[in-house]
């Protein structure tokens, strides 16, 4: 029953937030939403801020209203009142286009005719290292594209600065999780696997209008947020599995370390690499995450970690072992 109506509150509030796709106003049809991979042609006059994920967009006329381009390619024969903002795509201002604000971009090609107007800025931070002016056929093209290999190394690096950021915060916390993939590795599937497909849906359903877009972002930020969370618990596990194969004492930020490692190696490899990434680590994080929640502060069960008692869980133990237990308190 509880499941029941927590599903009826989520269509409810799908419901309320995503309701117009396509209207009419005073300034033409309003396509303000996310249009996500497919072919656009806009021939009559446009208005409302829209958002295209990869895709492709034409457009011809007039258009009121800020255009924001992910992985898109897009060409404007028009006039843009408002700003365009190209992140890692490809944009052609044809003969006599116009935008009445800025062109904002991030790793992408714009391609301005001679006669179109345009003022292109390119993501300040990266404008000196990376853009190029050039003029070919008419065109002045600017291109900041970035080498995919600079993208790579900066994202992982980030990753794992912050997973050691949030170690240091709160240690007990990520051992405890550290432990419960050992532990508990059911219960991380059944989380993981209910909260990744439930939030996964919602966003889908909230990118279907504008407004719900503003919803389906918070709902991108908290998946990235927790995933985080429980990535510091997955790296240490990681960690310690290897450094206990070879028979090396190490705490949980060396563990960390070299399970994060493991883990941006992981994402580089083809097809796995995009499974890992997409589904298997986000299920996993999750699950991590909130199974860890629910022990510590619903149920109240702690688990003993290697790090309490600076001892080898998945050693098994050898005579000296043996040995140093029995003998342990006679002197």
């Amino acid at each position: 029953m509880k499941i029941k109506k927590a599903l009826m509150l989520i269509f409810m509030l799908v419901a309320l937030t995503a309701g117009t796709v396509y209207g009419s106003d005073a300034a033409g049809v309003n396509i303000g939403k996310v249009n996500l991979g497919e072919s656009y042609v806009f021939s009559q006059n446009t208005s409302g801020s829209s958002f295209f994920f990869m895709s492709q967009s034409n457009f011809l006329n007039r258009h009121k209203g800020s255009l924001v381009f992910f992985k898109s390619s897009s060409i404007i024969k028009g006039k843009i009142e408002g700003n365009i903002y190209c992140l890692f795509s490809e944009l052609v201002m044809e003969k006599e286009a116009m935008v009445s604000g800025n062109i904002y971009t991030l790793s992408s090609i714009v391609s301005v005719h001679g006669n179109a107007s345009a003022k292109v800025k390119a993501f300040i931070v990266f404008e000196k290292l990376f853009s190029n002016i050039y003029s070919i056929n008419g065109y002045k093209v600017y291109s900041d594209v970035l080498p995919a290999m600079v993208i790579i190394v900066f994202l992982s690096v980030s990753r794992e600065l912050i997973c050691l950021i949030l170690l240091g915060f709160k240690k007990g916390f990520f051992e405890q999780g550290s432990v419960l993939i050992l532990k508990e590795p059911f219960g991380i599937l059944h989380y993981g696997l209910f909260s990744y497909f439930i939030l996964i849906a919602l966003s889908l359903m909230f990118l279907m209008s504008v407004v719900g877009v503003a919803i389906a972002v918070l709902i991108g930020i908290f998946v990235f947020l927790i995933s985080l969370n429980g990535q510091v618990s997955l790296n240490m596990t990681m960690g310690d599995l290897i450094t206990n194969q070879l028979n090396i004492k190490a705490g949980p930020y060396v563990n960390a370390v070299i399970g994060g490692i493991i883990s941006e190696i992981m994402t580089f490899l083809p097809v796995v690499g995009l499974i890992f990434n997409f589904i298997l680590m986000p299920i996993l994080c999750l699950g991590i995450f909130f199974t860890n929640i629910v022990n510590g502060f619903i149920r109240k069960r702690f688990y003993e970690t290697p790090y309490d008692l600076n001892i080898n869980y998945n050693k098994n133990p050898g005579t000296d072992d043996i040995r140093n237990i029995v003998v342990k308190d006679i002197k």
